[in-house]
């Protein structure tokens, strides 16, 4: 069986978050040089699986994301299931995971933001606009199927700042500057 994007493999998504992810699905569709395995819908029932133990020390540091924190330690309390729909941008010459994209959505709450390669936690950028908004399921995904494709659309630049050491960063079209590399979305040759 051919993978799909936002791939939900356990059947944990409810129907109004199922109608959420087939809106956002069908724009990825449309994105260059994302097949659907570099896509991931995590899905977080409300309940904590046995053996799951909050580690009432372990706090986020105050990064502007209180409420991204808030849904996961309300989804217990309130029965919500949060889902996040990552998509993972790679320099596809270097074989790299360079940046990942999310929606994290809790009840009608929703939070599109650049994310931290490793904690998958949203990160402050310059180049990528957060969306917190609230909605509707068939609002949210379509809001976020906008953000996304907003994003995946534009090009992508790698610029070498010493060995080892290089800079990924999202560019306007035209040419690059002296030095940088298209990664992704670069013009087509003329």
């Amino acid at each position: 069986m051919d993978e799909d994007w936002f791939e939900d493999h356990d059947g944990e998504l409810d129907p109004p978050l199922t109608t959420l992810v087939e809106i956002v699905r069908e724009a990825a569709r449309t994105w260059p040089d994302c097949p659907p395995d570099r896509t991931t819908a995590m899905v977080f029932p409300p309940e904590l699986d046995e053996g799951d133990e909050e580690d009432e020390d372990a706090a986020w540091p105050d990064d502007g994301y209180a409420r991204y924190d808030a849904a996961f330690d309300e989804r217990e309390a309130r029965g919500t299931t949060v889902v996040s729909l990552l998509v993972d941008i790679v320099d596809e010459r270097d074989n790299l995971l360079v940046k990942v994209l999310g929606a994290t959505v809790a009840g009608d709450w929703m939070l599109c933001s650049e994310r931290d390669v490793r904690t998958l936690r949203p990160v402050p950028s310059e180049e990528v606009t957060p969306l917190e908004t609230t909605g509707t399921p068939e609002e949210l995904g379509r809001l976020a199927a906008d953000w996304f494709t907003e994003v995946m659309l534009r090009p992508m630049v790698v610029r070498s700042l010493a060995p080892s050491v290089s800079e990924y960063s999202f560019t306007t079209p035209g040419r690059p500057t002296p030095g940088d590399r298209w990664v992704r979305n670069a013009p087509a040759e003329r």
